[in-house]
């Protein structure tokens, strides 16, 4: 079966979980394959932002309901935490806006946003906005980068090989990635014990 057909079946589905994995190259392949047609460019802003708007809004709870008991885990960072405490009491919304472009630190800050006592209305609503500006532009700038790569690359259909053998790859590494910090974690908590 052509390509086309598999990233038509389940591109989305593997939209919303690389999204959920931190997925900028998984938004940016999306936003290509929606310049070449397979995919729908509103629709791939829809789940990129709605899957990262979920993924951030469920870290932010997690940290704000189990404050003490991260804390905790965390009291070998307590004095850096407390200096950053004040940066981020001022500057809460660019923060809130910002982070996911922080590459690195953005699966953390929405815990410790969490455990910082902002407001969960308003971490909600601009984390929201933030969630679709950052799929707008990645999607866009995937879309864009395929008018660019289609003139630059003649044979569309080794085009849309390469791209699908990136998107997986992608997927892999940050499914891999995951894993990965899942088994450290786990490692750290028994050290620990």
């Amino acid at each position: 079966m052509p390509i086309e057909f598999w990233i038509a079946k389940y591109g989305y589905w593997a939209l919303a979980l690389g999204t959920l994995l931190e997925g900028e190259g998984v938004v940016l392949l999306a936003g290509f394959w929606a310049h070449l047609g397979t995919l729908s460019l509103p629709l791939v802003v829809l789940i990129a932002g709605l899957t990262a708007t979920v993924g951030n809004s469920a870290a932010f709870l997690i940290g704000k309901l189990f404050r003490n008991l991260t804390l905790r885990r965390l009291q070998r960072y307590a004095r850096q935490l407390e200096k950053l405490s004040p940066y981020v009491q001022h500057h809460q919304v660019m923060l809130i806006l910002g982070f996911r472009f922080l590459y690195g630190l953005r699966s953390l800050i929405p815990y410790l946003l969490g455990m910082s006592g902002i407001d969960t209305v308003k971490f909600l609503a601009w984390n929201a906005l933030g969630s679709f500006i950052w799929a707008l532009l990645f999607a866009g700038l995937g879309f864009l980068a395929g008018n660019g790569l289609k003139s630059l690359v003649g044979n569309i259909r080794l085009l849309e090989q390469v791209s699908l053998g990136l998107f997986l790859l992608v997927v892999v590494f940050q499914l891999s990635w995951w894993v990965v910090r899942r088994i450290r974690s786990e490692r750290g908590k028994k050290a620990q014990s």
